[in-house]
């Protein structure tokens, strides 16, 4: 809803649509199809409007939050509820679009000249350098890890590799608190 006054739109509030969600199709169980349909008749609304892309959005991250449901989007069908191995590939996905971001960042930063500068600036683009060189070596030395097999016992030294253990909660140094 526009204000014609200030010119800015006031949003309206997806609890209500939200809720209908809940109502109409619960927790979905693991391997569910929930069909774009399905949730157009729960909310009545449109999949092409931009109100049931909001909706939706909100739904979903309720159901992660407080059920740890995971929804992915299946071409022109629905959401699956995912299982663990969707889950896993979905998280690795993620996680390499993210790593091309940070990377991508550090480029940036790498490419510009710091002459015009202040102390703090050249100070962040060396920190956002510096944080991705490090990100690199360590998924390029997981990524070792993992491909020559040490990956079950991350307490012993990587004979291919010599890749050392880390100290995760002091376990490698025996001061991890007994329960």
């Amino acid at each position: 809803m526009k204000n014609k006054d200030l010119g800015w739109v006031v949003g309206m509030p997806t609890a209500p649509d939200v809720k209908r969600l809940h109502e109409a199709i619960g927790v979905p169980k693991e391997g569910e199809l929930v069909t774009y349909e399905r949730i157009e008749q729960a909310i009545g609304e449109s999949r092409k409007n931009a109100r049931w892309r909001t909706v939706v959005g909100v739904w979903r991250r309720q159901l992660f939050n407080e059920s740890n449901i995971l929804l992915i989007a299946v071409a022109n069908k629905g959401f699956l509820v995912a299982d663990e191995k969707e889950r896993v590939h979905c998280a690795s996905g993620s996680m390499k679009g993210g790593l091309r971001k940070v990377w991508r960042a550090s480029n940036i930063a790498q490419t510009t000249s710091d002459t015009k500068l202040d102390e703090e600036e050249k100070r962040v683009r060396l920190h956002m350098i510096h944080t991705a060189g490090l990100l690199r070596l360590t998924v390029a030395a997981e990524a070792k890890r993992l491909r020559w097999g040490n990956q079950h016992d991350p307490g012993e030294l990587d004979k291919k590799t010599k890749i050392p253990p880390t100290k995760a909660d002091g376990e490698a140094d025996g001061t991890k608190e007994q329960k």
